[in-house]
């Protein structure tokens, strides 16, 4: 349980770190066609198998984040 728990703590300050740098730039078209060289040949899950969780992400910049949510 313990592993797990690094792995997905580690996996969400990955996502936020990604989000803070996405986040400081300012065009929008930019970040939609960038590419991302994320692999790790090591980490891939053998072929069959599903991912432990999934995260889903929707960009919608029409308010403003509460600060609390920051």
């Amino acid at each position: 349980m313990e592993a797990l728990s690094t792995i997905y703590i580690e996996s969400v300050k990955d996502m936020i770190t990604r989000i803070r740098e996405l986040d400081g730039i300012p065009d929008m078209d930019t970040i939609m066609t960038m590419e991302f060289d994320d692999g790790n040949a090591g980490a891939t899950a053998p072929r069959g198998k599903d991912p432990l969780f999934y995260t889903n992400i929707k960009l919608d910049d029409s308010s403003d984040l509460p600060p609390s949510e920051v």
